[in-house]
């Protein structure tokens, strides 16, 4: 008998809680155990030894996940690299099937219960690693990003502290500094995005 094999897990900083589900040829669901690993590679080798020892018939094993923030990114290269199937979902696709799902409350053990069930039903594209040149690309954009929105605020900030009645002389000095500082941050992070498209 074929069975699909789909493993949910909701991520956070420091953990991630995992459901494992099984459906047979005749759509018969079957949890067969649910878990709490710390998010480290120990956490992760952790995972690794309770799902396989679940999966008897060593079939393959969907694993599927949800994009938070960079908190993700240990568990699926990791997984990845121990030749698991992995799918990392943005948080609207997630989102619109819990609400098909019902799932009003949400809880680490729902979502885990909910991201498995998805693994189960629906046609997921498979996530792969980006190259090393573009993942320090994406990092790199994201904070000059950052960085332009921080300068964003100063300026208001100084925008502000001159338009005031009695603008502080120490104050203004203080935030023209930092946005001194965060151009020449600004220019650091593009010089070396530029270093990294030449590679």
């Amino acid at each position: 008998m074929h069975f699909i094999h789909s493993i949910g897990i909701d991520i956070a900083a420091k953990s991630f809680r995992c459901c494992y589900k099984v459906k047979d040829e005749h759509n018969k669901v079957k949890i067969k155990g649910t878990r709490k690993f710390s998010n480290t590679k120990e956490g992760i080798d952790k995972f690794i030894v309770w799902s396989r020892s679940k999966n008897k018939t060593s079939e393959t094993v969907r694993v599927v996940m949800e994009a938070t923030g960079v908190y993700y990114e240990r568990v699926a290269y990791g997984l990845h690299a121990a030749d698991f199937e992995v799918y990392v979902l943005l948080p609207n696709r997630t989102k619109a099937y819990f609400k098909f799902l019902n799932l009003k409350s949400k809880t680490d053990e729902l979502e885990a219960d909910g991201l498995s069930q998805l693994g189960l039903d629906a046609c997921l594209e498979q996530w792969h690693p980006s190259s090393s040149q573009m993942y320090s690309l994406k990092r790199l954009c994201r904070e000059r990003t950052h960085i332009m929105e921080q300068k964003g605020v100063f300026k208001n900030r100084l925008h502000a502290e001159r338009s005031c009645q009695r603008p502080q002389s120490q104050t203004l000095e203080r935030l023209e500094q930092m946005i001194a500082l965060l151009e020449q941050q600004l220019k650091a992070v593009e010089k070396q995005i530029e270093q990294q498209v030449k590679l």
